[in-house]
C-alpha cells in the first residue's frame, strides 16, 4: 500500500516539497502559538477551535496542498512559490508578534522586520463657513463678458 509521502514525492518535485513543509510548518507553530497566547490570557476556548480551524487553518493549508498538487502543470509552479513565499512571509510576522506578546512581559522583544510605519496625524484646517451670496458682481472681467450691458451696441457683423 502506496503511502502519502510516495505519492507526494511521486507526483510533486523536491524542492515544490521543501517549500510546502516550510509553509505548513510556519501555519503550524503561528497556530500553536495562538493557543498558548489565548490560555496564558485566559480567553481560550475549546468550542472556538473548530471555527477558527474552518476559517483561518484549512484554507492556508488545503489551498497550498491543491496548489503543490496542481504544480506539475506550466505557470502552476511559479504561482506555488509565489502564493508560499507571501504566506511564509505573513506568518512569519505574525509569529514574531506572537512571541512577544507571549515572552514581551520577561524583556524579551523581537523586532519584526515588516513594520508598519504610521505618518505623525496632520492637523486638518477647520472648514471655514460657506455662505450663499445672492448677488452678482458686474465688476469683474468674467461678469463683463458673460453678462450682457443693456446700454451697448453689438458690433456689425463683417460680411465676406
Amino acid at each position: 500500500m502506496p503511502t502519502i509521502q510516495a505519492f507526494l514525492v511521486t507526483y510533486i518535485a523536491p524542492a515544490i516539497l521543501t517549500a510546502l513543509w516550510s509553509a505548513l510548518g510556519l501555519v503550524i507553530l503561528d497556530t500553536l502559538l495562538g493557543v498558548l497566547i489565548a490560555l496564558k490570557m485566559g480567553t481560550f476556548k475549546f468550542s472556538k477551535l473548530p471555527e477558527f480551524m474552518e476559517t483561518s487553518f484549512v484554507p492556508y493549508v488545503g489551498g497550498l496542498i491543491l496548489i503543490a498538487l496542481f504544480s506539475s502543470f506550466p505557470g502552476m509552479s511559479a504561482t506555488f512559490f509565489t502564493i508560499a513565499a507571501s504566506i511564509a512571509v505573513k506568518f512569519m510576522a505574525d509569529i514574531l508578534s506572537k512571541i512577544n506578546t507571549l515572552f514581551g512581559d520577561l524583556g524579551i522583544q523581537i523586532q519584526s522586520p515588516i513594520t508598519k510605519i504610521k505618518p505623525a496625524p496632520v492637523p486638518l484646517p477647520k472648514p471655514q463657513s460657506v455662505t450663499p451670496s445672492t448677488e452678482v458682481s458686474t465688476n469683474t472681467p468674467a461678469a463683463e463678458k458673460t453678462l450682457p450691458d443693456e446700454n451697448k451696441e453689438e458690433a456689425p457683423a463683417i460680411a465676406q
